[in-house]
């Protein structure tokens, strides 16, 4: 669909209509406006408006009318648009908005993050919480006022992103009560559905608290770095209204990262905390001082590798029983899956072999045995119930925020030229694997990638060490960091 040519116009007309239908018949909960928001001078006599640019106020008007009318056909429908930061007279009927908005050069929530990872949900989900940051903080929009979205869908691709989407519904509302789905991936299955419902559910009764936020550690808008989203940096928003409320923590990085907060409520200097864990979910942390947590201490939280913790904090006072009280990073070892220590196997002028090993337990036998074919897991990992090796470069010779790197890393021959066939080579147990360099649909600079992995299907074995190999070029500043075992079961579906 494209902007109507008039507001004014029969098909104009036509639109507003089908749409007020849709609205009542179906009593539709959101509507976003889109490009449909945008008006264009006409000079059509036939409209019953002034011509060229006199025209636009007419319009304008129309649209206006067009907002109350679907309050009336729908009461108590959101209204979102593209843009509607900078109209004040379209502010009056929005509840919220998405998409599209420039500052500092960029245009940000429906673009792909450049970090260092394969799940596609992840990279708009930490696009967006930046995105949504800067806006918060350039356009001062209070946070009740906040949409954000869950939008690969359409955009990407059309198959689900078990783990990805987990990980964006959640941080979706981390940074904003009211959310958006872009489209439903064709094979999205009915646990999904009911994840996505529970969460939903639970933002819905708790709408008071995710009102309000303050973003925790790093508060500074950086413009610079708005493609690039978190890659490296635990991001956190508070949700708290007087002596209680909401920590959401997220961690798109290959390792564990631990958050460490003051604890400054609205409370006495005395006044004792319990922490819940709410995502995801199943114990009570335990804190310093007799298992809780005093006014002005500080508050430990281990978040795990490429995942979400929830945390509910209260008034000791508040708290209902025992509730499997345990230290709050009881459950760390289990999600420890990046590869870092590697010893140097031999070494050229021109390359270097590097050597590690990495075990995966039974559980992950399923995700070692499939049918798909290399056509499709190769282009869409993220879509599969398999198992990954994520390995990490960095092109230090480009600005410290630059995550892109070459997508063909070839070595130098002796007589200083590419030799074509040497490429980066990777052995599982000895046996060569094809490496892939990961690419997107959007936001996708040519010859680059954000990271290389390669399929662990065959070779590796559960139980066991699994020896890897990875030989590399050398060349001035590119720096190895590692690798991830990716796998499905990266963010659970919590308790």
């Amino acid at each position: 669909m494209r902007p109507l040519a008039c507001q004014l116009s029969p098909e104009g007309e036509a639109y507003f209509q089908k749409m007020l239908e849709l609205a009542r018949t179906y009593k539709l909960r959101a509507m976003h406006w889109a490009d449909f928001f945008e008006i264009f001078p006409c000079n059509r006599a036939d409209h019953g408006h002034l011509p060229g640019k006199y025209s636009i106020y007419a319009q304008g008007q129309r649209m206006l009318r067009f907002g109350r009318e679907l309050r009336e056909a729908s009461p108590g429908i959101m209204l979102g648009a593209d843009g509607g930061f900078t109209n004040p007279q379209y502010v009056r009927y929005e509840d919220s908005r998405a998409h599209g908005t420039y500052y500092g050069g960029y245009e940000g929530d429906h673009f792909s993050a450049v970090e260092p990872d394969i799940h596609i949900d992840r990279l708009y989900a930490d696009m967006n919480r930046v995105y949504l940051h800067g806006s918060h903080a350039v356009f001062l929009r209070p946070w009740y006022r906040t949409l954000n979205c869950v939008n690969h869908y359409g955009q990407e691709s059309e198959h689900h992103d078990r783990a990805g989407f987990r990980y964006s519904l959640l941080s979706a509302l981390a940074m904003a009560g009211q959310v958006t789905f872009n489209d439903v991936p064709d094979n999205m299955p009915e646990s999904e559905i009911q994840f996505a419902q529970r969460w939903l559910n639970w933002a819905k009764t708790n709408k008071d608290y995710l009102k309000q936020s303050d973003k925790l550690f790093d508060r500074s808008v950086h413009y610079a770095d708005v493609w690039q989203g978190d890659a490296e940096s635990l991001s956190g928003l508070a949700h708290i209204r007087g002596d209680r409320g909401y920590i959401l923590l997220f961690n798109p990085s290959p390792v564990e990262q631990i958050a460490e907060l003051t604890l400054a409520l609205d409370a006495p200097s005395s006044e004792h905390f319990f922490v819940q864990e709410v995502f995801p979910g199943g114990l009570t942390l335990e804190g310093p001082t007799n298992g809780e947590y005093p006014q002005g201490g500080k508050l430990r939280a281990t978040v795990p590798a490429k995942q979400v913790r929830i945390l509910w904090i209260a008034p000791a006072s508040t708290r209902a029983g025992n509730q499997n009280v345990r230290p709050e990073n009881v459950r760390a070892e289990q999600w420890r899956r990046y590869v870092g220590d590697w010893t140097v196997a031999k070494h050229t002028p021109e390359a270097a072999t590097l050597r590690a090993s990495f075990q995966l337990l039974a559980t992950a036998a399923p995700w070692l045995a499939s049918s798909v074919p290399e056509s499709a897991w190769s282009k869409e990992p993220w879509a599969y119930d398999k198992a990954y090796l994520v390995f990490f470069l960095k092109d230090e010779t480009e600005e410290l925020n630059n995550n892109w790197v070459p997508d063909k890393l070839q070595f130098q021959g002796s007589a200083g030229g590419a030799t074509p066939s040497e490429t980066i080579g990777v052995l599982i147990n000895g046996v060569p694997k094809s490496l892939h360099a990961f690419k997107t649909e959007r936001n996708q600079v040519k010859d680059k990638t954000r990271c290389y992995f390669v399929n662990l299907e065959g070779e590796t074995k559960t139980g066991q060490n699994n020896e890897v190999e990875i030989t590399l070029p050398i060349r001035t500043g590119l720096v190895f960091s590692g690798a991830y075992v990716d796998l499905p079961d990266q963010v659970p579906a919590g308790e």
